[in-house]
């Protein structure tokens, strides 16, 4: 949950909306720094290790984060809980609903596919670098009515919040096709992504997109822009 922690205190995101929450790093993430936090997946085998992470976990979240969830039957939380994660769900399916969650920060991490832009041999384009699941398997399928509607939800329901995708660099230029391009890449030291069989290692980021990018965001993208650009000159 490092990773999830320094982009929390980057933003000072006070609730995160987490869409395809996976493992629960992001999750552990927003207890211990203390955000409310809604995250979603769509593998419903998740939700026993997240209510035994919550529950281990609830000890060590800061004050101000009282109840917690993790649910697999209802897409409807109480407003009191301050952790909430539905296991078992697609998340274009749950924006569709009476979604009440008031994010200020989208960090998520959605299934790595192989594009173009991957290098090495590997596994055809549009195959998943990992198998997860309850996902899409079908890379256009995935993009076109999972990935890009969530995210158009999030520009519409908070055009001033960042919207930070850990993808692939090859994921990122297709979704630059129907999103619009991205505004900044987080200058945070990452793990190697996700590797196919043949361990074909899969380039990825932190990808960041803000749909009114306002002078405040210009302003942050212009300070990390220097920053890597900096950084890029040391080495």
């Amino acid at each position: 949950p490092v990773t999830a922690l320094h982009a929390f205190e980057f933003f000072n995101a006070q609730r995160v909306f987490d869409p395809y929450a996976g493992w629960g790093d992001r999750c552990l993430a927003a207890m211990l720094r203390g955000c409310k936090y809604y995250g979603i997946d769509s593998n419903q085998h998740l939700c026993e290790p997240f209510q035994r992470m919550i529950k281990f976990y609830k000890k060590e979240m800061r004050p101000g984060c009282g109840g917690s969830s993790a649910d697999t039957r209802s897409a409807q939380h109480s407003h009191q809980n301050q952790i909430r994660v539905s296991a078992g769900f697609q998340a274009e399916d749950l924006i569709s609903l009476n979604f009440d969650f008031d994010f200020d920060l989208v960090f998520t991490s959605p299934p790595f596919f192989r594009s173009k832009e991957d290098s090495g041999k590997g596994p055809p384009v549009g195959s998943l670098a990992e198998q997860y699941h309850g996902s899409r398997t079908c890379f256009a399928e995935f993009m076109q009515q999972s990935l890009v509607p969530v995210v158009k939800f999030c520009f519409m329901r908070k055009p001033d919040a960042w919207v930070c995708l850990y993808i692939p660099r090859g994921m990122k230029s297709e979704l630059e096709v129907d999103i619009g391009p991205c505004r900044m890449e987080l200058p945070f030291k990452l793990r190697q992504g996700g590797r196919f069989c043949d361990g074909a290692a899969v380039e990825s980021s932190i990808f960041c997109w803000n749909a009114r990018f306002g002078r405040v965001a210009r302003q942050l993208a212009s300070n990390v822009q220097a920053l890597r650009a900096d950084r890029t000159c040391q080495t």
